[in-house]
């Protein structure tokens, strides 16, 4: 291929297996490009009965987004990327029918992003759960009401019991339904039996209680004050993470103008780019001709191995670095020695896109 057409297929941002499964179908960059962004009406055949569920969550996610609260500030973070990869990932399964394949490189991708998909989806859900006990801690009607039906796990007995104080318009929904606990039905009973018999008893114990009651009421003054002020912090970490993440899109977006084409696993060698990341570990030995450092990518997450032979950056691991850089376009096997130094060992199948230190990458 030209290194412009090369470059058009890059642009794509699918993996050499999807393009290879591309031109072998004689799709044309452009009819490849369409073929992806293409609105489907169905969910891909291969595999359905496991990635027809991770791409219908997308409906869930778009829920939890068109809320726009702060309560779910979180959890839409979660849901942006996952819908985006998800989207991305069912493409190539209706690629996949479309050439009708079965086995190769790509069938093999597709599954381990299925995979991936579906522990995200996990993670998401387990953050619902934990959003909606907060919802019934803070007696938050209105978001409870919206959150409840949107869960796939079945309901505890905390949100059963939440609803019915509450009165809550649940009692049609299929999640509402999903309760199947005979227990909590008996138990509702006998509750609210035991809840008569005590109100019975207080009535005759509140003739000589008085200074009890006031006790108690200035507890529950304090409870309250308590939850007000803890509903003020949460706000308060609310704005801001919002902010501190504000400002990292800000700082990303500077970084990209300032220094210029972000490193690759794929670039040509001799070309300028950057990376804007974390040190994970350092490999071999200070001033040695291969020293260097892994260095994990904020952009893709990816860990990438960048030589400093003459020992100029100078940092330590963990520490957050921006370098100007150039491109090795080869790759460097290396093994682990601890968990912060690695060394170089060509029998080691893990291997990491290398290139040259250059310079830091300042943001003035």
């Amino acid at each position: 291929m030209k290194p412009k057409e090369v470059n058009q297929w890059k642009d794509l941002n699918v993996s050499y297996a999807a393009v290879a499964v591309f031109k072998k179908n004689k799709f044309s960059v452009k009819k490849a490009k369409k073929f992806l962004k293409k609105k489907f009406f169905t969910r891909p055949v291969f595999y359905a009965r496991f990635g027809t569920p991770v791409y219908e969550f997308d409906t869930i996610c778009r829920s939890v987004i068109k809320r726009q609260q702060a309560p779910f500030a979180f959890l839409e973070e979660q849901c942006l990327p996952y819908m985006k990869e998800s989207h991305k990932n069912e493409s190539i399964g209706h690629l996949l029918d479309e050439v009708q394949l079965t086995k190769g490189p790509l069938v093999i991708e597709y599954l381990a992003e299925l995979r991936r998909l579906a522990e995200d989806n996990s993670k998401i859900q387990s953050g619902m759960e934990v959003t909606i006990e907060e919802f019934v801690e803070d007696e938050d009607t209105e978001n409870f009401v919206f959150l409840f039906p949107l869960l796939q796990n079945e309901p505890t007995q905390e949100e059963m019991t939440f609803i019915d104080v509450h009165k809550l318009p649940l009692q049609e929904e299929e999640r509402f339904f999903s309760f199947e606990n005979p227990l909590y039905w008996k138990n509702r009973a006998a509750a609210e039996a035991a809840a008569a018999e005590y109100a019975a008893s207080q009535e005759a114990l509140l003739r000589v209680k008085k200074e009890k009651d006031r006790q108690e009421a200035k507890l529950r003054l304090s409870r309250a004050k308590a939850l007000a002020k803890e509903k003020a912090r949460k706000q308060a970490e609310y704005k801001k993470a919002k902010m501190a993440h504000k400002a990292e899109t800000i700082r990303r977006i500077k970084v990209k103008a300032i220094c210029g084409t972000m490193l690759k696993d794929d670039q040509l060698s001799g070309k300028s780019a950057f990376i804007d990341g974390e040190v994970m570990y350092t490999v071999g030995k200070q001033g040695a001709k291969m020293f260097g450092y892994g260095v994990k990518a904020l952009e893709d997450e990816k860990i990438y191995f960048i030589r400093d032979p003459k020992n100029m950056a100078k940092v330590k691991v963990s520490q957050m670095v921006t370098w100007k850089l150039k491109t090795m376009g080869r790759t460097e096997a290396l093994s682990e020695v601890s968990e912060r130094v690695y060394k170089y060992d060509k029998k080691s199948k893990t291997k990491y896109t290398m290139a040259l230190f250059l310079e830091e990458c300042k943001l003035k």
